[in-house]
């Protein structure tokens, strides 16, 4: 199995948020039997364009994950547009996770147009509200690849265990914060978006190897 993942560590307002979530993800994946992982920080991104990475995989089917900015168009490292319409055609084959804001509006549409397998993405603003639980948010914005690359379900199953974790970690906000904070978490799974189709649904991480 191949996964690239790349993390804006250097954006002046996220750069720590997006570090932290790529570590958290990293963490839960020491026993997920990655062959070829490439993990592009932002200066890795600025050296070279996207397509000086993807050629690694040989054409073959890999897993792409995103902690950056973004906008309806594009994947964004430090301003940059640096996964956009233009370059769609290098995400064949692909599951693609977009952890940004507004990707899932329209770039997700163009990359399952280039031959995308399967799109996760939000189509709003994503946020935390405050330090103390920027954890929980990067636990519940990862459960959905974390069950993905470390079991055997499939995508239907994981979007299930992710709904389900945001749920309790809503009420957990709720209950032990406030509901303001609760409510923002609850914003950002509104605008969660799976773009695949009813086959790829029962896909498992086998189908990209």
């Amino acid at each position: 199995m191949n996964l690239l993942t790349i993390y804006d560590d250097l954006d002046k307002n996220r750069g720590e948020y997006f570090a932290a979530s790529h570590e958290d993800l990293i963490n839960k994946l020491q026993y997920s039997n990655i062959a070829n992982h490439q993990s592009l920080n932002t200066n890795k991104c600025l050296e070279q364009s996207i397509d000086f990475y993807t050629p690694a995989f040989n054409g073959q089917p890999f897993i792409f994950i995103a902690y950056t900015h973004g906008s309806t168009t594009s994947v964004c490292i430090s301003d940059r547009d640096y996964i956009h319409t233009k370059n769609a055609y290098l995400f064949n084959k692909t599951l693609f996770y977009a952890c940004c804001c507004l990707s899932a509006q329209s770039l997700g549409q163009h990359l399952m147009s280039n031959g995308c397998t399967v799109f996760l993405g939000f189509d709003a603003t994503i946020t935390s509200f405050r330090p103390e639980t920027e954890g929980i948010f990067q636990d519940c914005e990862n459960t959905f690849i974390e069950h993905f690359l470390n079991t055997e379900c499939s995508i239907f199953e994981c979007q299930a265990k992710m709904n389900e974790k945001y749920g309790r970690m809503i009420s957990h906000l709720s209950i032990n914060y406030s509901t303001f904070e609760a409510g923002i978490l609850d914003k950002n799974l509104s605008s969660f978006q799976l773009l695949c189709s009813e086959e790829a649904e029962r896909f498992t991480k086998y189908d990209f190897v």
